[in-house]
């Protein structure tokens, strides 16, 4: 179990894949001792594809995933996926080995790619998080640009580190090494290359910040003139409102 077993919830029980199917999952796996554990979730359409070994899935009570796709590569990987979590239109790729993506809880995701593809890199994402359609989450450039006189790599992958409560606009694009501090959001179609600090809101390719001292809520603008004092008071202790 390694870096996760610490996260996990008991029980997580392991599912096979006649019981998979059973409930809609179509599987493909290839390899020795690759485990899938999950609590009570809802499963829809999710395909799970792997090649290798040493791999695990796991999927905490409560969770909802719809259209998903989960594709392995390698030895190694681990997926988590925390408590109350939906995921609709998702995909979630590795390769190479030892890899990971971890999703906390109560976090929304819709129609985005999260690709942990070089050895030893991972994805975190806090609790609470709100990930908009066509975000792209990158922990390596695929192809190596290099040093001419040294013939060393310049663009080594690194692991991405979003914190709660974060929210991620339309298409917003995530490379390799990018943090994103507690309860900032990220502008549409913005490219996340450095680190973004706790409570900014951040635009631009690449992003800058433009304001600083911001959170937000789930509710819609125009549904409130201002927010009590009691929900900035959470706001501003970092809970949610």
């Amino acid at each position: 179990m390694g870096r996760l077993s610490a996260m996990l919830p008991k029980p997580l029980y392991r599912i096979c894949r006649r019981c998979l199917n059973m409930l809609g999952v179509r599987t493909r796996i290839k390899g020795p001792r690759n485990r899938i554990r999950m609590q009570l979730a809802a499963l829809r359409d999710v395909e799970i594809d792997i090649e290798g070994s040493d791999n695990e899935i796991n999927i905490e009570a409560g969770c909802f995933l719809k259209t998903v796709s989960i594709r392995m590569r390698g030895t190694g990987h681990q997926l988590h996926i925390g408590r109350d979590t939906w995921a609709v239109d998702e995909n979630f790729h590795f390769e190479m080995q030892d890899c990971g993506i971890y999703i906390g809880q109560r976090v929304r995701m819709n129609g985005g790619k999260l690709s942990a593809a070089e050895t030893g890199t991972s994805i975190f994402i806090g609790d609470d998080c709100g990930l908009a359609e066509g975000l792209d989450m990158r922990t390596t450039d695929s192809h190596a640009i290099v040093d001419l006189d040294t013939g060393a790599p310049l663009n080594r992958g690194a692991d991405i580190r979003i914190g709660r409560n974060v929210w991620m606009g339309l298409q917003v694009l995530v490379m390799k090494g990018a943090v994103v501090g507690d309860h900032s959001v990220v502008g549409a179609r913005s490219i996340v290359l450095r680190e973004i600090p706790p409570r900014c809101l951040a635009v631009g390719a690449p992003a800058r910040v433009i304001r600083e001292n911001v959170s937000w809520v789930w509710d819609s603008p125009s549904s409130f003139a201002r927010l009590s004092e009691a929900d900035l008071k959470m706001l501003r202790s970092g809970e949610d409102a």
